[in-house]
């Protein structure tokens, strides 16, 4: 059994600071569907997947299984989302500094 504990990205930060979830410190940020399709693309079975909302963190228990991977267009979604709201902050920035 591998455990596994990942940023949550559907509880991301509202973008106020612009960017400061991409860190070196995390890489990839994920949804519990792309955390699970990671980890059965490379054979492991889903055994519990949950978030910890208050400290935004992912966890989850998997065993090694079969490789069948569900595309996750709502992390894909939230990253956009994401990334939009930095854009707007960091715009605004920007402008006042102009």
């Amino acid at each position: 059994m591998v455990i596994i504990s990942v940023p949550d990205m559907t509880v991301s930060a509202s973008g106020e600071f612009p960017y400061q979830e991409f860190s070196r410190e995390h890489i990839n940020y994920f949804t519990d569907i792309s955390l699970s399709s990671l980890m059965i693309k490379h054979g492991f079975h889903i055994h519990t997947v949950f978030s910890r909302k208050e400290n935004g963190e992912l966890v989850g228990f998997f065993r090694k299984k079969s490789k069948v991977v569900q595309k996750d267009t709502n992390g894909e979604q939230k990253i956009q989302h994401y990334i939009n709201q930095s854009k707007k902050y960091e715009d605004a920035i920007y402008a006042n500094l102009q």
